[in-house]
């Protein structure tokens, strides 16, 4: 590039003036003429060139995880609440629940006798009441009569009602006032199922236990004593103090009565009733196996959250996709993370068994076992936790997914713990589906602290013995799927992490592990690989300038027919379309072109961070295409994106020490690596400055210094300088041209002056094309509108003279623009011999035509940027406009109008009330944009309660099955229930005898199978 500096006019004595010619350095490569016999494309070149591909090999493997262990635990120290809070939350609430444990101790219970009462007493009968009425079907002569014997026998004595039928005295019963219908008591149905010797006992159903409804009893139930009007917990003693079995009792005297040939015996109107004795009882805390188990779980629940917020914050900042663009291996990211929460885990597991220790939680139980336990669940949800992560792009949605999903999935063991009785350790849920669940970490940790505290309180514990295979579904049942779950969780991870779709990143496909060039990649480092050839050739485009036969050998990097397309509201944009261009080693090259013209597109297509939907790549022989070639680019890469990839809360020595380790700089060069960096990009004095407090350009810096360090080969620069002060700028220019040699340089910049002077060729791109592409000379020579004669004109100077002098020597010279005392002119490339002529006559005649001073300069890099673009035409269109009327405005003008602009201003200016209110709407509708624009967020927060709460209630309602509409299966008293036929061992419940002689038992016995 070079150009013609201006000039004052001299004193008359000098003859002629002088041209001042400044030119700025360029490369040697830069300076080929595209008309150079020894230039060919390339684009058109036979054969296949090779390239050596050396250094792959990147960082080793525990370097970087030395690296992101070292940089974990430098956030976790800097983040002192959120390392506080992680390890504080699941010790608090253990201490709460062994607290309770502590506090909540029950006393013993003594041994207890019970009082004998006459069944046809007030302790039984209370219900019937001279006001209080029985209902009769069917209404025949035989049955009243027998029906007044009956409330004969009771207190009161109750009135009763015939009806035809049950099924009439059931809509009476329905039908009827509430006032009277509370009077009715009982119903009594004779010829119960058509058989004379039968009977039916209606009872409201909430005064007696369900017919189908399953208690559990234990020592602990129905020891209370009976007093009449006072519900029992024990609900089989309902059926006494509901009057069922008064009623009962005086139904059976009557049919002793009418249908036995003898006398009844009398003794059967004086029945009493005892309760049998309990001993000595200490109440246990079964309560405990039910909150225990969910409250263990949410324990770690803050711990799950903080981890999901972790791993997608750096996925949702790209910081992630940054280091790994980089070199940085998958595997260890993870690991990474896997150490340092497993330490804390490890610690919070001790210091939870010292209180389970103190409080006595698991007194009868082996303390190793429990503890493996906390550490495996431990485990299983780190692994948990990256295996949902792949799927979220947002931190906070994440965190909250992840600590409700957790507690949510926990709560599914309910269904064995409720399937079992309190006495039973096994569950009625078959034990395959028992595994099966334990296929979800928090289900396997809650059954294991469920069955594990029945154990320690009914079984005497649990330890390494016969105890851990009790049962169908024994203790090591749930331990193993921990462990189990855990590596399950971490394979799905490394699979997810591959091939769930997300905005950036090339994915492999879901078959990829079946692949052999997945585990065997063909191309080890140092092989000699050849470089594509190009599917199409643009030799023949007029817009790419040929290189030198010499830089056959220097082809870095080939791209053909890339292309990138996206699809936005079901509308395909191709963002880059059909790309094509060679980028050589030892040289700058510049991406183009206005915003959205597809240069991060392709510059993130190349690195790796968004895959191509079309077309092809190789960068030193490696296909970007392929997955396994993509993780060798990288370990040759120093990537500056668009954005800063920075920890706040890291200093600027900080990152450069953990992108030297992911880079593989040998441990002993890191500190002068990272001075070297630092004063390279002039940031040394703030070394030890955290990135928060950096500038904006600052920041920037960083981010160029962190993809320089570690010598890396290629070197993508998307921006670099953008926030940076001009000296900055130009300090970062001398870098990058003293680092070229040897590697691929590629930046983007808006900066023309910066692609002028920096890049030895320049890639315009347009609509996601290659526009053109060659040294600033070629572009000028072929875009360019030629030179620019700029003059100083006295007030008196003439214009129009001087536009007739300048076409006399030059008729193409044409007018450009006119302002103040500036006259332009621009003068096509083909008439630079006539120069001599203008300028001769210029010295001659400027004084009379009121030209003070002129220069010359040549078309800048930034005008062939606006012709390509179209946007010049419409610009010069304006300054020809602005040009030929110079435009003055008064003072008094300019007040008047600002005057004006400000009273039209006021009246329309809202206050008071109506702005509140304006400002109130404005940002609601905000909120309500911004929260239902993120649909995992508004399904958390709105859809999941209410289908959780329509289920709750669907299950309550199958579950508890309540109103004066329930249907109640009739329950069936018989002989049968306490002995079959002759000869066969007794049922339960057994017949217990009293101060009675073995004689009447087997009397008693022979009667009843008799009947």
């Amino acid at each position: 590039m070079w150009c013609l500096g201006f000039r004052t006019k001299r004193s008359a004595q000098t003859k002629r003036s002088k041209v001042l010619v400044q030119d700025w350095p360029i490369s040697s490569e830069s300076q080929v003429h595209p008309e150079l016999g020894s230039a060919r494309s390339s684009f058109n070149r036979p054969g296949s060139s090779t390239y050596k591909v050396s250094g792959m090999a990147g960082a080793g493997f525990w370097q970087q995880l030395k690296a992101l262990l070292w940089r974990n635990v430098l956030l976790k120290k800097r983040n002192k609440g959120a390392l506080a809070q992680e390890l504080i939350f699941p010790i608090y609430f253990v201490a709460i629940l062994a607290m309770i444990k502590v506090l909540t101790k029950p006393q013993t219970k003594p041994s207890l006798e019970f009082p004998s009462h006459p069944l046809n007493s007030s302790v039984f009968g209370w219900h019937f009441t001279a006001d209080k009425e029985i209902l009769v079907a069917p209404d025949t002569p035989q049955y009243t009569q027998w029906m007044q014997e009956v409330v004969e026998q009771l207190p009161g004595p109750p009135k009763f009602q015939m009806f035809n039928s049950s099924a009439s005295a059931e809509s009476y019963y329905m039908n009827v006032e509430k006032d009277i219908r509370k009077k009715i008591v009982a119903g009594v149905v004779f010829n119960y199922n058509n058989d004379p010797n039968s009977y039916a006992i209606r009872i409201n159903n909430e005064d007696i236990p369900g017919s189908t409804d399953t208690y559990n009893l234990n020592e602990g139930t129905c020891r209370n004593i009976i007093l009449g009007v006072v519900k029992d917990n024990c609900p089989p003693n309902n059926y006494l103090s509901s009057g069922f079995a008064l009623l009962q009792m005086a139904l059976e005297n009557v049919f002793l009565t009418n249908m036995s040939v003898t006398s009844p015996d009398p003794t059967t109107r004086d029945l009493k009733v005892q309760m049998l004795p309990k001993e000595e009882w200490s109440p246990n805390t079964n309560y405990l196996q039910t909150i225990s188990s969910i409250y263990f779980v949410f324990s770690f629940s803050f711990m799950v959250s903080s981890l999901a917020v972790n791993i997608v914050a750096e996925k949702e900042k790209k910081i992630k996709d940054g280091m790994m663009m980089m070199g940085l291996r998958s595997s260890v990211f993870w690991l990474s993370w896997v150490v340092v929460y497993m330490t804390m885990i490890f610690i919070i597991t001790c210091i939870i068994i010292l209180i389970i220790v103190a409080s006595e939680f698991f007194e009868n139980s082996n303390i190793l076992i429990l503890f493996l336990a906390f550490f495996l669940y431990g485990g299983s949800f780190v692994s948990f936790v990256f295996m949902i992560t792949p799927f979220f792009n947002k931190a906070k949605t994440a965190g909250a997914v992840a600590g409700m999903l957790t507690l949510v999935l926990s709560l599914l063991y309910l269904a064995i713990s409720q399937t079992r009785s309190s006495d039973s350790y096994d569950s009625s849920v078959d034990p395959g589906v028992q595994w099966l669940m334990c296929l979800l970490s928090p289900v396997a940790f809650a059954t294991f602290i469920d069955q594990g505290i029945f154990m320690d309180i009914r079984l005497g514990g649990f330890g390494f013995d016969d105890s851990m295979t009790y049962g169908k579904f024994p203790l090591y049942a749930p331990l193993l799927m921990l462990f189990f779950d855990m590596i399950l969780y971490g394979l799905l991870t490394a699979y997810f992490d591959k091939v769930v779709p997300t905005e950036y990143g090339v994915r492999y496909g879901p078959l990829f592990f079946l692949k052999a060039d997945y585990w065997c990649p063909g191309k080890e480092s140092g092989e000699t690989i050849k470089l594509m050839k190009p599917s199409r050739s643009v030799s023949q485009s007029i817009d790419v300038e040929a290189v030198a036969a010499n830089m056959d050998d220097k082809v870095a990097m080939r791209i053909d027919s890339l292309t990138k397309s996206f699809k936005v509201k079901k509308k395909v944009t191709d963002a880059v379309n059909g790309f094509c261009l060679d980028i050589y080693k030892g040289q700058i090259t510049c991406l183009l072109g206005h915003n959205g013209a597809g240069k991060t597109t392709l510059m993130n297509m190349l690195t790796g961070v968004v895959p191509p939907t079309s077309g092809r790549a190789t960068i030193m022989g490696l296909d970007i295409t392929r997955s396994s070639d993509m993780e060798r680019i990288r370990s040759l890469c120093g990537i500056c994106p668009q954005h800063n990839i920075l920890y706040p809360n890291l200093s600027c020595a900080e990152h450069l020490k953990i992108f030297a380790n992911i880079k593989g700089v040998p441990d002993g060069q890191i500190a002068t690596a990272i001075d070297g960096a630092l004063r390279d990009v002039d940031l040394l004095s703030q070394k030890e400055t955290l990135a928060k407090n950096l500038s904006g350009g600052q920041k920037r810096k960083l981010s160029v210094a962190m993809a320089l360090i570690g010598d890396p080969k290629i070197i993508f620069l998307d921006e670099p300088t953008a926030g940076m002060d001009p000296f900055s700028r130009r300090h970062l220019w001398s870098l990058l041209k003293k680092r070229k040699e040897g590697r691929v340089i590629v930046l983007t910049t808006h900066f023309m002056d910066e692609a002028d002077i920096l890049s030895d060729r320049k890639a315009f791109i347009s609509k996601g094309k290659l526009r053109c592409c060659g040294s600033s000379l070629f572009l000028k020579n072929k875009f360019g509108v030629g030179y620019h004669l700029t003059m100083v004109a006295s007030p008196d100077c003439d214009v129009d003279g001087v536009t007739s002098s300048l076409q006399n020597v030059i008729p193409s010279t044409q007018l450009e623009r006119f302002h103040g005392k500036e006259i332009s002119y621009t003068v096509p490339l083909a008439d630079v011999g006539k120069f001599s002529a203008l300028f001769g006559m210029l010295d001659t005649k400027s004084e009379a035509m009121g030209i003070k001073s002129f220069g010359v300069s040549m078309t800048t890099l930034e005008e062939v940027f606006l012709k390509l673009e179209g946007e010049n035409v419409e610009d010069k269109e304006a300054e020809n406009e602005m040009g030929q009327a110079p435009f003055e405005v008064s003072n008094e003008q300019i007040n008047l109008t600002v005057n004006n602009i400000a009273e039209d201003f006021g009246k329309s200016v809202v206050k008071g009330k109506e702005l509140t209110k304006q400002k109130f709407k404005a940002l609601f509708r905000l909120r309500c944009i911004l929260t239902f624009r993120d649909s995992m967020a508004v399904s958390i927060q709105i859809i999941l309660p209410v289908v959780f709460s329509i289920g709750g209630l669907f299950l309550q309602t199958l579950s508890s099955p309540s109103g004066p509409n329930r249907n109640v299966t009739a329950l069936q008293f018989s002989t049968d229930l306490y002995a079959g036929p002759a000869g066969s061992p007794p049922r339960s419940p057994f017949l217990i005898f009293d101060d009675s002689s073995e004689s009447i038992i087997k009397k008693t016995l022979q009667l009843i199978q008799s009947l």
